[in-house]
């Protein structure tokens, strides 16, 4: 009966402390120092975790040779680089770079903008040829971009920046969501979900009824259709279900160190007793 107390009040003890305290080992990418999953927001560097089926941001440091949490008693539920309130300005286009990205004049700065949500054929990377469709989708946004009267963009209430510093952003040109023109068109894929953004179910209505009319890139075989880089493309299922495989090498962890304490635990009293 004693050695039964000692080992269900070590397990609760041991239960009870990683309640306490954040899981630092299950930060995503934690040994990836440049990580897109490492957050920079105000000066500060945030990771996440998924713990009791909820994600939780905590602030970070890089050392030695992995990203640890800072303190482990805070965590936010929201991500930390989270606006307010959804962001819409007006501005000038400057000019067109492809069918997903443009340079506006921001309060007399020129900007670079990434169409959030969307990935359209590339005509202008360095190390890729012009793909299908990539010439049709770059005309229309620039086409749509220079005859516009007014053109609005709109942050989302997440994260303003990508690693290149580029303006993540909803492009309106007279009050019309180019995204979704270009979803519909068959221009663009629904792509790089690292949040849930305002307009994704919208863009995702459309490209069912694209991908069933085999309009634009949907008519292409599946060889020929252009997948998002992995590096970059985040869906939300691949970022559960990695979250998931980190959860369960943690609990494997935990009844690994429980298993040798018990052990130690047992051999210590049975000394004793003899």
């Amino acid at each position: 009966m004693k050695i039964r107390y000692i080992i269900i009040t070590t397990i609760l003890m041991f239960l009870l402390i990683n309640n306490v305290y954040a899981h630092q080992d299950l930060i995503v990418d934690s040994k990836i120092k440049n990580s897109q999953k490492i957050f920079l927001c105000e000066e500060k560097y945030y990771g996440y975790h998924l713990y009791n089926d909820e994600y939780h941001f905590h602030q970070v440091k890089f050392d030695n040779n992995e990203w640890i949490i800072t303190n482990h008693k805070e965590e936010l539920s929201n991500h930390p680089c989270a606006l307010k309130e959804p962001i819409k300005v007006e501005v000038k286009f400057s000019k067109c770079v492809d069918g997903d990205t443009a340079k506006f004049f921001l309060d007399g700065n020129e900007i670079t903008t990434r169409f959030l949500s969307i990935d359209t054929p590339e005509t202008v990377h360095p190390n890729k040829s012009v793909e299908a469709y990539g010439k049709e989708a770059s005309s229309y946004t620039c086409n749509t971009l220079k005859t516009a009267k007014k053109i609005y963009i709109e942050y989302d209430n997440f994260e303003k920046y990508d690693k290149y510093n580029r303006h993540l952003v909803w492009v309106f040109a007279d009050e019309e969501l180019i995204q979704e023109r270009l979803v519909k068109l068959g221009y663009a894929q629904v792509a790089y979900l690292y949040n849930d953004y305002k307009y994704v179910s919208n863009l995702q209505i459309l490209q069912e009824v694209a991908q069933e009319k085999k309009i634009g890139i949907w008519e292409l075989s599946l060889d020929q259709l252009i997948i998002p880089d992995d590096d970059t493309i985040s869906s939300t299922k691949e970022f559960k279900d990695k979250s998931t495989d980190e959860k369960i090498e943690y609990i494997i962890y935990i009844i690994l160190i429980v298993l040798i304490i018990t052990g130690n635990i047992i051999k210590i009293l049975k000394k004793r007793w003899n």
